[in-house]
Order: structure tokens, then C-alpha cells, then sequence
């Protein structure tokens, strides 16, 4: 099966979820020469303005270079999946379409199959509450009604193939009439939330109920159970290199720890792309005609960032979170002695209750020190307490588990488990 990804430009910027822009490049970026590795071959299906990021800025080693998206520039950037349908209806021969946001660890188990997606969602609740939403509003639907005692099926399609070709000429034409049937409607949607029922109903819910009409199997790559409702399952970073398979989906982009995390993959495994990106950016910004959406205006990072620049230089910090991201502990880290970041903040926002850590971001440059602010949940007193504590002083994990009122071999595996995401997340860092 010949591998293809595709990059429309045009809703890119108003449609992206990640907490920072630069998180879509880098995952891209990554996506693309993961497949490298285990494909000699991976197409580009994209626009004039994706070629020039991708290919004249980015140099990324895609064989062949299609700028056909060029001829949808009239579509409505809404219905921001319109790239992937146009491309999967102009291929001849079987493929596999892989999202910019996936990133494969190993080949892909298909050879021939008609129909491929990553898995099946059968009784997801977000996706009946969308398809609801829509009936609810009046749109046109495009296989009609449905009880609300029943489910709504769909596939998630980070990736999604196959050699039955006349299915999706098929596909792609209900999707189209399911535009068309409600094209005031789509212009006019103002939230979020609708704007993403529209798109996951267009391409993952025809999909699923074309393929139950016409009694086509559906192979997939994750077995029903792997992923539930949540989709954490598709962000594991933990496991060898991280994960065999990462598709950080929708919400799971909101949190930049799973930004950070793939940005320091990529540097990792390709430095200088990762310079290059950077080097870059701006240039990519001016393509796409667009500035960065850092909060640069917020008091208390702005205030953070000034305090850092006075205890060091931003190449110092910056080479510190270079030296962090390319730790790896080949033991077990309970034998390991570490000590707080010193260049982190853990604090409690009295207005929403919550705490946060501010930690400066692998994305940094000399010319521009990033902070980003991450949700520590429940965690936050606990991370708070254990600074307070150890402070200035180096320790092992196991006299942070002594100090605790409760001693139950339960109690130890939670505290073991935060201190592992503690770790994780750089709030503490090998002596």
C-alpha cells in the first residue's frame, strides 16, 4: 500500500487544537520521517503554500509532491477535513492516508485490505453527543435519524486506506452531499464544539456507516478495548522510546506536556531538523500569515521568564533543558538521586483552584525564552510539598515515600506513580 499524507494549509492556522502553534510543525515534522524510516516511499499530497513550508523550508524526504489542494482554495477552511476526503477520492491504487499527528514506532500490520482505520469507536459518547448536536440543529443527515437509545458508530481516521478504491469514490460523494445539503449551516457556525461534530460526522461517521451498508470489513490497527472515550491511550510516552503508536487526538493537544514531549522526540532523534524548524519558524509564520499565539501578555510568565534571565543566561537554560530532554534512566529511577528543577514555579491560581507548574519549553531560543504553564490536577500539592521540603537539597525517591503519614504498600504505588510523573514532566532532574 503506497503511504500518503496530506496538508491543507488552508484551515491550519484557525483550526489547530495544539496549546502552541509550533507543537503542529514538530509533530509533522516527526510523523514524516517516522514513516521515512519504515517506508522508502511516503507521497505528499498539499498546496503551494504547504509545499513551500514542507518542502523548500523544511526539506522533509517526501518521494512525490502533489500540490493539487491548490484547486479547493474556494472551500470553506470549516470543514477543515475537505483535504483529506479530496485526496482519499483522487487515488487510483490502494493506500494508507497517515495524519501529520501520528507517529508510527514500527511498520504497519496491512498488506491488501479493502477498507483500513486505526480503530473503531462504537460507543463513544462524545461522538453521539455530536451527532445529536447536528440533528438538534437541524442538519441535513446523511444516512438520517437515529433513536437516542442507539449508538453512533464511527472509525478515527489518523489513519485510514485501503484497495477497495470504488468504496471511497463512494465515500467521498456522501460526504459531499452531506456538505452541500448543509452548506448555510456550515457557514454559519460559530462554536467549537458544533464546528467539530460537523467535520468527525463528515469523515469518520460515513465512513462507518457506508462500510456497514455495503458489509465491507473494516481492518484495524488498534482491537476494540484498546482506546476508550478518553483517547489517552493514543499518547503513551512512557513505554521503550515512548510508544509503538502516538496520535495525541483533539483535546489531548491542549495540554502541552504532550507538545513537549514529541518536541523532545524530535530533538532526540533529529537535531538539526529540530534547529531548522526553529531557525525557521518565522518564516513558516509569514507563509501562513500568522504570529505566534504564546501568552506573552500574562503577568505572572512574563514576571517568571525576567527572574530566570536574572539567575542565568538563555543559552544556559537553554542547553540545561537540552541536557534534561536527552536524560534517559536505564535503571530504575528509585536508585537514582535527583533534585528539584530550578528553573520551574509550582503555584496555586486562587481563581480557578487550580495548580500549575510554569517550566521553560524545549522550543526556547537564545532569542526567545518560552515558558508554558502545565495543569499539575491533583498532583500539585503534593509536587508543592516536596519542594518545600527539598529545595536546594539532592534526595532519592525513597525519602520522599518515608515521609509520607501513610505507609501501605497502596499508598507507596501511588506515591511511586507521581513521583515517576514528576520525573516525566522535568520537575525533577538527575543529580
Amino acid at each position: 500500500m503506497r503511504i500518503i499524507q496530506s496538508y491543507w494549509s488552508k484551515p491550519i492556522v484557525k483550526m489547530s487544537n495544539w496549546s502552541h502553534f509550533e507543537y503542529h510543525f514538530l509533530t509533522w515534522i516527526l510523523s514524516c520521517l517516522r514513516l521515512k524510516k519504515f517506508y522508502p516511499d511516503v507521497s505528499l499530497v498539499t498546496d503551494g503554500i504547504g509545499k513551500r513550508i514542507l518542502i523548500d523550508i523544511l526539506k522533509l524526504p517526501y518521494n512525490n509532491v502533489s500540490v493539487i489542494l491548490n484547486d479547493i482554495q474556494y472551500v470553506n477552511p470549516k470543514i477543515w477535513t475537505y483535504g483529506k476526503l479530496y485526496t482519499y477520492n483522487i487515488q487510483d491504487s490502494s493506500f494508507l492516508h497517515i495524519d501529520g499527528d501520528v507517529i508510527i514506532g514500527r511498520r504497519l500490520p496491512f498488506m491488501n485490505e479493502d477498507l483500513v482505520a486505526q480503530h473503531l469507536e462504537l460507543n463513544f459518547m462524545h461522538n453521539k453527543k455530536f451527532f445529536f448536536l447536528l440533528r438538534d440543529k437541524g442538519y441535513i443527515l446523511p444516512f438520517g435519524n437515529i433513536s437516542k437509545d442507539s449508538s453512533v458508530g464511527e472509525v478515527n481516521a489518523g489513519i485510514l486506506g485501503g484497495s477497495d478504491i470504488n468504496f471511497f469514490h463512494d465515500y467521498v460523494s456522501i460526504a459531499m452531499k452531506f456538505i452541500s445539503d448543509n452548506i448555510t449551516r456550515i457557514d454559519n457556525i460559530s462554536s467549537s464544539n458544533e464546528l467539530a461534530a460537523f467535520n468527525t460526522i463528515l469523515e469518520q461517521h460515513i465512513f462507518f456507516m457506508q462500510a456497514l451498508r455495503m458489509h465491507k470489513k473494516i481492518s484495524v490497527l488498534l482491537p476494540e478495548g484498546h482506546v476508550d472515550d478518553s483517547y489517552v491511550q493514543l499518547a503513551n510516552f512512557r513505554q521503550g522510546i515512548y510508544s509503538d503508536y502516538i496520535h495525541p487526538v483533539g483535546y489531548l493537544k491542549s495540554n502541552p506536556l504532550f507538545g513537549e514531549k514529541i518536541s523532545e522526540l524530535l530533538f532526540k532523534e533529529y537535531p538539526q531538523i529540530f534547529d531548522l524548524f526553529l531557525r525557521n519558524k518565522n518564516r513558516i509564520y509569514k507563509e501562513l500569515d500568522f504570529s505566534s499565539r504564546y501568552n506573552i501578555n500574562s503577568p505572572l510568565i512574563e514576571l517568571f521568564k525576567r527572574n530566570l534571565l536574572k539567575q542565568q543566561s538563555s543559552i544556559n537554560i537553554i542547553r540545561f533543558l537540552r541536557e534534561t530532554a536527552l536524560s534517559s534512566y536505564k535503571v530504575d529511577f528509585m536508585e537514582l538521586k535527583f533534585k528539584i528543577n530550578p528553573y520551574i514555579k509550582v503555584y496555586k491560581s486562587e481563581a480557578v483552584n487550580q495548580w500549575n507548574m510554569l517550566i521553560p519549553s524545549i522550543l526556547s531560543t537564545p532569542e526567545e525564552l518560552i515558558i508554558i504553564r502545565i495543569n499539575l490536577g491533583i498532583l500539585g500539592q503534593f509536587l508543592f510539598s516536596i519542594i518545600q521540603r527539598f529545595k536546594g537539597h539532592s534526595f532519592y525517591m525513597a525519602e520522599i515515600i518515608k515521609l509520607s503519614n501513610k505507609s501501605s504498600e497502596e499508598n507507596n504505588k501511588k506515591i511511586i506513580a507521581a513521583l515517576r510523573q514528576f520525573i516525566y514532566m522535568h520537575a525533577f532532574v538527575r543529580v
